[in-house]
């Protein structure tokens, strides 16, 4: 009895031993939310409000108008991410489930919901891509059961339908920011944790696109965006780079017209 004690507390105080390896700690938690950019680096129009993507070029002109058309329709989305080089659609957080919109050169499709969520999953927020090449595969936030406390989940999409949705747990790729830009790609960064745009709030209710050299770095506002930020886009909700060698970037524009 007493050798079964000890061996209990000998491997309670083992370095790196958990009570359950498939939990992951708040700590955890609460870097991989920074290390994506959803924690702190949103802008200031408010969660759930429609928005618009506006896409523009460091340097280049500025659209003569930033106001929702034809080609920029407003989304009734909370939140949204690029897709991965290999599946181009924007994926938007609609309702607590996924919505698609195929954004291929200057084409742009129709606001598509994809199917297969199970109907006791809320989605509540959008993190990063899985690093594959033959799959897309979501990290975001999910709450089950209309519980209070969201909870990291991978969500595997196929074509216009959710395949896949389980709790990622504690992954090694959560043990540090290496591993974690190793095994998932945040837009909001251009390659793994480097050039990170940010949609930063200032005074009067709008915001400035701020690039971090790595991500934890100190940003810097982007080049071309000073007037664009002091004009009349004033609520940029986030940010992220379009798919692609290209420096542009999607901006999210908070729109007041009710979206569809």
């Amino acid at each position: 009895m007493v050798s079964v004690l000890m061996g209990a507390i000998a491997s309670a105080l083992l370095p790196g031993c958990r009570a359950d390896p498939r939990v992951l700690s708040e700590e955890s938690r609460s870097e991989i939310l920074a290390w994506s950019g959803v924690r702190a680096h949103r802008g200031t129009a408010t969660a759930g409000s429609d928005m618009y993507l506006l896409t523009v070029r460091p340097g280049a002109p500025l659209p003569t108008t930033s106001r929702p058309s034809t080609e920029r329709r407003c989304i009734r989305a909370r939140a949204f991410l690029p897709g991965p080089d290999h599946d181009a659609r924007v994926f938007y957080l609609v309702d607590g489930g996924l919505h698609a919109q195929e954004r291929r050169g200057t084409g742009v499709g129709a606001v598509q919901p994809l199917a297969g969520l199970d109907g006791k999953l809320t989605i509540t927020d959008l993190l990063a891509l899985g690093n594959h090449k033959d799959k897309v595969e979501l990290l975001a936030l999910v709450r089950k059961n209309g519980q209070e406390t969201d909870h990291l989940w991978l969500i595997e999409i196929r074509a216009n339908r959710i395949v896949g949705a389980k709790p990622a747990g504690d992954l090694p790729a959560f043990h540090s920011k290496e591993a974690f830009f190793a095994r998932f790609h945040v837009p909001r960064c251009k390659h793994k944790d480097h050039r990170c745009v940010a949609a930063v709030p200032t005074s009067g209710k709008r915001s400035l696109i701020v690039e971090e050299p790595r991500r934890g770095q100190p940003g810097r506002p982007v080049s071309g965006f000073d007037t664009l930020a002091g004009n009349d886009i004033a609520g940029v909700k986030d940010a992220a780079w379009v798919p692609g060698e290209s420096d542009e970037l999607y901006l999210a524009i908070g729109c007041r017209a009710r979206a569809p």
